[in-house]
């Protein structure tokens, strides 16, 4: 993060979350990836107390947009995501290999033409992929 920015949390706004494969390989490419990937985010939504708007799982990275966690805040509720995932992913794909890159993207929502912005970027991104 750049000097003498900080994240804030608590605020009730938006993160729009984008987040690679390592190497932007394909491993969400699969139908069983993006299933499992989809019912692991269920579980971690349910789990952390925040409510997913959005979401788009391309073959080499996801983009969610979700509300501000009930409990603890949105990195861990993402890195929690991200490790369940690699961690169930190597254990079907019968590999130990790194998934996910090491840096993602949290960017605050903020306001009705923003948040109007990023569901249609989510939507173009999904019909893109089908």
């Amino acid at each position: 993060m750049p000097k003498g920015q900080r994240r804030v949390y608590g605020a009730g706004e938006l993160h729009f979350i984008t987040s690679f494969c390592y190497r932007r390989q394909p491993k969400l490419g699969e139908e069983k990836h993006r299933t499992l990937f989809l019912q692991l985010l269920e579980q971690t939504a349910h789990t952390f107390g925040f409510e997913v708007r959005g979401v788009a799982v391309e073959p080499d990275r996801f983009h969610l947009l979700i509300t501000e966690p009930a409990k603890d805040t949105a990195d861990h509720a993402v890195e929690m995501l991200r490790h369940r995932y690699g961690r169930r992913y190597n254990s079907s794909a019968r590999t130990d290999e790194q998934v996910w890159e090491t840096k993602w993207t949290d960017a605050h929502v903020v306001g009705e033409e923003a948040l109007e912005a990023r569901l249609a970027f989510l939507r173009q991104t999904e019909k893109a992929r089908l």
